[in-house]
């Protein structure tokens, strides 16, 4: 199981890397996506994000892996970890400005937060805005999912 080789290898980038990756087909399924919920799949993306704030695939990959797992699954369903969610997910951002690729799915984790009203407010005390305006910036003119997630998240 990912979980379990998540668990065992933390301080090895490549391994977090790829399970990071692994989570992401998974989440495709809603089935695999409420089991990976429950046993704590978000907060081992989370865990190895943090873990490993400067390796590009590791955050590439985090971000991808939470985009699906952050969308809820019934109306109104918020992340157990709102803020811990956001905070990574622009740490990467910020960190990474320059690799458009993993900027534009930091705006999709965040669009797919904002499709939920009850998570406006903790993305707009996040500061997301301010990034999202200096993703557009930097990005918005090559890249047009970037632009229509940045756009739609503020």
């Amino acid at each position: 199981r990912p979980s379990t080789v998540m668990d065992r290898h933390l301080n090895v980038p490549g391994i977090q890397a790829m399970a990071c990756w692994s989570l992401v087909n998974f989440a495709l399924s809603s089935t695999c996506k409420t089991l990976l919920v429950e046993k704590k799949g978000v907060d081992r993306v989370l865990r190895a994000m943090e873990t490993h704030p400067n390796e590009l695939q590791v955050q590439f990959r985090g971000l991808f892996a939470l985009i699906n797992l952050v969308v809820p699954d019934t109306p109104g369903q918020q992340p157990d970890n709102l803020e811990i969610i956001i905070e990574r997910v622009l740490t990467a951002m910020y960190n990474f400005m320059h690799q458009p690729m993993l900027v534009n799915r930091g705006c999709l984790v965040l669009q797919n937060l904002s499709l939920n009203d009850l998570n406006y407010a903790h993305l707009k005390r996040s500061g997301a805005k301010e990034l999202l305006l200096q993703a557009l910036v930097k990005h918005g003119v090559s890249d047009s999912m970037l632009k229509q997630s940045a756009r739609a998240t503020m």
